[in-house]
């Protein structure tokens, strides 16, 4: 059973009217309507969608659901299944910078629900997202990521009030003229409160590619890694590594 904390900005790209040509995934300050689905590597499903829009003075925004689902028992990671794991929702606002070095950047709200037999967070963040200009960075676009979260966090009986902040560096390199793109995405997080702290370093690499020539339909395939650090009042209490490799189907609306 996974007890790390996982806390990701997971950030997509534009809206339901643009053009098929315009369809750029890789630039993690868009926004879309889109629905996925994916399947981990222990037969979980996620299940994503999102639904975007715009504001009359040219700011977008994007509401975020997802969910993971999976078996229980001692043979759960062979078989799919429904039991509710966590769930996320998100809302994402996108505004223009004006400025050469950082054209646009994202602001977000987020709700984080996690829940397995022995562990059961509940955590609000909010954090940002900034796009760096790609003629800095040649080859990649960079997308920096911070957020503070608060919550509480409920063990056997233990339950710990918590904050904490975490910092990630996104990026993101596309390959032929297709449109596919890798994205490469670390991160480090840290929670305390109550005698209580939780250290989470993770890292994500992902290849994304359309199978459609509308670049309406995507094919993802994504690996993450991740070794979680718990501590009560200073004293190991669990550490633990865990891995998950994911693919699945996107559509862009």
């Amino acid at each position: 059973m996974k007890k790390r904390l996982f806390f990701s900005l997971l950030l997509t790209a534009n809206s339901a009217t643009v053009l098929a040509q315009d369809i750029d995934p890789s630039d993690l300050t868009n926004v879309y309507t889109q629905a996925a689905l994916l399947v981990g590597g222990d037969a979980t499903l996620k299940p994503v969608t999102m639904i975007s829009g715009g504001y009359d003075n040219g700011h977008k925004f994007a509401f975020l659901g997802e969910a993971t689902f999976g078996s229980k028992g001692e043979d759960a990671d062979n078989q799919f299944g429904l039991h509710y794991r966590d769930s996320r929702a998100q809302y994402f606002h996108v505004l223009d910078a004006d400025n050469s070095f950082i054209p646009s950047f994202g602001v977000s709200l987020d709700y984080i629900h996690q829940k397995s037999d022995s562990i059961t967070t509940n955590l609000a963040a909010i954090g940002s997202v900034v796009g760096i200009n790609p003629v800095y960075t040649p080859g990649f676009m960079v997308f920096p990521i911070a957020a503070y979260v608060n919550g509480d966090i409920k063990a056997s009986g233990f339950k710990a009030d918590v904050d904490g902040a975490s910092v990630a560096l996104a990026a993101t390199r596309q390959i032929g003229d297709s449109g596919a793109f890798i994205l490469f995405w670390p991160e480090y997080q840290k929670l305390s409160g109550d005698g209580l702290t939780v250290t989470n370093m993770s890292a994500k690499f992902s290849l994304n590619a359309p199978i459609t020539s509308n670049k309406k339909m995507w094919v993802n395939t994504r690996v993450d890694y991740g070794q979680t650090d718990i501590k009560v009042h200073e004293l190991a209490a669990m550490k633990s590594d865990n891995s998950q490799v994911y693919m699945g189907l996107r559509y862009f609306f």
